[in-house]
C-alpha cells in the first residue's frame, strides 16, 4: 500500500503557497500516473514470475480506482479464479490419443519449477469443450477433473512480487509528485 503522509503533503502545501488546490492537483494526477505505471509493472512482474499466458489474462482481472479532487485515494485490486493449468506452460498441450503409450504431462506454473502429473493428460471438456489438462479420480474411464494452477490475484499478492511493486510505485510516486510540483509552479510563473 502506498501512502502520501500528512508531512509530505505539508511539504507539497508550503512549496505550492499561493496556488488554488494546488497540493490536491500534484497529488490527484501523480497518484493516478503512478497506478498505471503500478499495474504495467504488476502485469510484468507475474509473466517474470510465472508461466501463465496470455497477457490478457492478467491484465483483465486488475482493476484501477483513480483519484479525484474529493478523494485522493487510487488503487488496484484484482478480482479472479484459479487459472486453468491448460494456460501455463504445459507439455504436451494438445491432446495425445495414444492410450498406455500416451507422453507423460510436465508441467510448469512458476518459472523453473516444474514438474511430471503422471495421472494427467490434455482433451477437450466433455460440458465446455475447451482444452485442459484433466485427471482421472479413479481406475474407471470416468469421472476426470480438470487441475488448476494459482489465481491471478493470488500470484500478484505473492510477497517478492507485492514488495517490488510496492517499492516500484513508492519511487514512482515521488518521482511523479516532483513533475507535477514543477508543472504547478512553470505554468503558474508564465501566467504573470
Amino acid at each position: 500500500m502506498i501512502q502520501i503522509y500528512k508531512e509530505q503533503r505539508e511539504n507539497i502545501e508550503a512549496r505550492l503557497l499561493g496556488i488554488k488546490n494546488g497540493s490536491t492537483r500534484v497529488i490527484k494526477n501523480a497518484l493516478n500516473k503512478a497506478v498505471e505505471i503500478a499495474r504495467d509493472d504488476i502485469v510484468k512482474k507475474v509473466q517474470e514470475t510465472y508461466t501463465v499466458n496470455p497477457k490478457s489474462a492478467i491484465t483483465k482481472t486488475i482493476e484501477i480506482k483513480k483519484a479525484n479532487n474529493k478523494d485522493l485515494t487510487a488503487s488496484i485490486t484484482s478480482r479472479g479464479t484459479a487459472v486453468p493449468l491448460i494456460k501455463f506452460n504445459v507439455r504436451p498441450s494438445k491432446p495425445q490419443y495414444k492410450g498406455k503409450n500416451r507422453s507423460i504431462l510436465y508441467a510448469e506454473v512458476k518459472r523453473g519449477e516444474g514438474g511430471i502429473i503422471k495421472r494427467a493428460f490434455v482433451t477437450r471438456g466433455r460440458k465446455t469443450g475447451n482444452l485442459g489438462v484433466f485427471e482421472r479420480v479413479e481406475t474407471s474411464r470416468y469421472p476426470i477433473y480438470q487441475k488448476y494452477g494459482p489465481s491471478i490475484p493470488t500470484m500478484i499478492g505473492a510477497r517478492n512480487i507485492r514488495l517490488h511493486v510496492e517499492t516500484n510505485a513508492r519511487k514512482i510516486l515521488n518521482q511523479f509528485i516532483e513533475e507535477e510540483i514543477e508543472k504547478l509552479i512553470e505554468g503558474k510563473l508564465s501566467t504573470y
